[in-house]
């Protein structure tokens, strides 16, 4: 239940108290006094009253694996306020006949107190070790998916309210909210919630229980009719934080940014200098950098966004932010042509595998690409003051070679395309006089190019080569192609020559490391014939089953993901590394390092083994 914003009154009935708003008028406080006399046996006014749901209608089962060993955990010392508050909440349950007494328990797990906000005990379970050997309840949940009693309980609210929530309820496990967009309505959802609690015998908790109130703290947010707001306490505990002076401090600050982050724009970039402290085997500075990302920090929480639920109906416009630090989005609806950021979108369950996975998932919601169009001024202004270049900032001169060779019946040629700042570009196309493979082709259309460079002068400057698929080197391929099919007399487009003699003549020799890998067996086995299959085991021949040959290269095939390409144990340091430190690192675990190594397309039997060893190295 939502904690009141606002001040509120008791109301009496007999020797039962509930609580109501104090802004409500004459009317409305007397047909709400009258709604809740009429529904007094909704509450539990003691455990007593607590009919239970009928299993029949949900019941909370647990799918427990059969070659889990049953776990009994060492037994934990208590101080004497939490023994105390252990055996009252103890006591309760017995009188209740929630739980009984088993003399020979196969399982067995310690109990955790946990101090709620009013001072008062809740006491938990830790039930660690049994979710191990259950698999987990992919039902979701708003916000966190912990316990599968958790899911068990969202599925029976949602069955429950089933018509209400998104309507003129939100509900989260055991807290909910019965909302009205106008007081005059109010009353008829009121009845339209009782009615369905007293269908399947449930009971509120009276002492969280406020009515008639305009806003309330709902799972940490200030929920009131402008929208969703932040919590003013936590603002606070940002404003009046001092300085960090350790590590423990840093990492307290991100924690209360990571609560935060709904409300606070590029908080990924805001928070980049605050990572830098936290790099292992380096010593602690808190420099002029992370001092003013700290002071802009504060600015900004002194006038937060107010977020908004996504209105049905309406298109959803989601925007992207990309920096060398983070990657930020923002999903934006257009009410009244104003522009209001959507908060939640999507309640779905976990998804598992890359691209081909997401796909399938969002094809349902009809997404559409559209071109950028009118924001709103400030939005706009932002976005220029975030790109626009400081005093001294060097402009890019960066130039970009796209090189195409192409050989067939007619004969061969390349095509090369440079392109410089100001959208500067020269074209080249290049006829062989000699025969050539489409292999040699291509190298001869890289030197051509690197030879174009230098007669334009740009030797000095940074050229970047770029061997990209055809569908994004278009330009080049139509120039390779218009090379080798040139005819003599043809007019001439652009600027075109002939090449007679290849640029390197005489044999080469390369030497080839064939140092044998995990790989050579797997390739020989796909790609030789039955002869060649016959020397290696059965054991061998399966497991080349999960792998298949792609242009000669050796791929991994997964059930729920794209083909992953298989590395030879030199390449898993420099994937390792650009994954681990590279651009948008984070500096992750052996474990996650795997993940995300796996979910970047690569492969290789011992990676998890090798991430591991790597970060510890790190």
């Amino acid at each position: 239940m939502p904690t009141p914003i606002e001040e509120t009154k008791k109301l009496k009935f007999g020797e039962k108290i509930l609580k109501k708003g104090t802004k409500l008028s004459e009317d409305q406080e007397q047909r709400l006094s009258k709604l809740l006399g009429d529904n007094l046996d909704h509450f539990a006014w003691s455990h007593k009253n607590m009919p239970g749901i009928d299993p029949n209608f949900i019941c909370h089962r647990m799918a427990l694996n059969p070659g889990a060993k049953p776990i009994t955990q060492t037994r934990r010392r208590m101080e004497n306020e939490k023994e105390k508050a252990i055996q009252q909440e103890v006591n309760k349950l017995l009188a209740a006949n929630f739980i009984r007494e088993i003399k020979y328990a196969t399982w067995l797990a310690n109990v955790v107190m946990v101090m709620k906000a009013n001072g008062k005990w809740r006491m938990c379970v830790d039930y660690t070790d049994l979710n191990k050997a259950c698999p987990k309840d992919s039902y979701p949940l708003p916000s966190i998916i912990k316990l599968n009693a958790g899911a068990t309980y969202q599925r029976l609210m949602d069955r429950v309210f089933e018509g209400q929530v998104g309507r003129n309820m939100e509900v989260y496990v055991d807290d909910m909210i019965v909302k009205s967009v106008l007081g005059s309505n109010h009353h008829e959802d009121l009845m339209e919630a009782f009615g369905k609690i007293r269908k399947h015998n449930m009971r509120l908790n009276l002492e969280k229980c406020s009515f008639g109130i305009r806003g309330g703290k709902f799972l940490g947010f200030m929920i009131t009719s402008r929208g969703i707001e932040i919590n003013p306490n936590k603002c606070k505990a940002i404003h009046e934080m001092k300085s960090p002076s350790n590590v423990k401090e840093v990492q307290r600050l991100i924690g209360r940014i990571a609560a935060l982050s709904h409300f606070l724009p590029h908080s990924g970039d805001k928070s980049a200098p605050f990572f830098k402290c936290l790099k292992k085997n380096a010593a602690f500075e808190w420099n002029s950098e992370c001092e003013e990302a700290f002071t802009r920090l504060k600015e900004m929480m002194s006038a937060p966004p107010v977020l908004s639920k996504p209105v049905q109906g309406l298109p959803l416009h989601l925007y992207f932010s990309v920096s060398d630090h983070a990657i930020s989005s923002v999903i934006l609806q257009e009410v009244d042509r104003e522009q209001k950021i959507v908060y939640f979108v999507l309640q779905k369950p976990d998804l598992s595998g890359r691209l081909v996975a997401w796909s399938v998932e969002l094809s349902e919601y009809g997404l559409q690409y559209d071109k950028r169009g009118k924001v709103g001024a400030q939005t706009l202004a932002d976005f220029v003051v975030e790109l626009t270049a400081e005093k001294g900032e060097k402009v890019s001169t960066q130039w970009i070679l796209f090189v195409d060779g192409s050989s067939n019946n007619n004969g061969s040629g390349a095509g090369v395309t440079l392109q410089g700042p100001g959208e500067l570009v020269f074209e080249q196309s290049l006829r062989f006089q000699f025969k050539t493979s489409n292999n040699q082709a291509g190298y001869e259309a890289l030197i051509a190019g690197l030879k174009l460079a230098i007669e334009v002068q740009i030797d000095s400057l940074l050229v970047v080569v770029e061997f990209v698929p055809r569908a994004q080197n278009q330009r080049a391929d139509a120039l390779a192609k218009l090379a080798s099919t040139r005819k003599p007399g043809n007019n001439r487009s652009v600027i075109q020559e002939t090449l007679a003699n290849p640029s390197i003549e005489g044999d080469l020799v390369a030497l080839v490391d064939c140092q044998e890998t995990w790989m050579n067996p797997i390739i020989d086995i796909l790609a030789g014939g039955p002869s060649d299959v016959v020397k290696y085991s059965k054991a061998q021949r399966r497991e080349a089953g999960h792998y298949t040959l792609l242009d000669g290269i050796l791929f991994r095939m997964e059930f729920s993901s794209p083909l992953l390409r298989c590395l030879p144990p030199e390449k898993y340091e420099a994937v390792m590394t650009e994954v681990h430190e590279g651009v948008c690192a984070s500096h992750i675990g052996g474990r996650s390092l795997a993940s995300k190594v796996l979910r970047a397309g690569f492969y290789g039997p011992t990676i998890r083994k090798d991430c591991a060893e790597f970060v510890r190295k790190c």
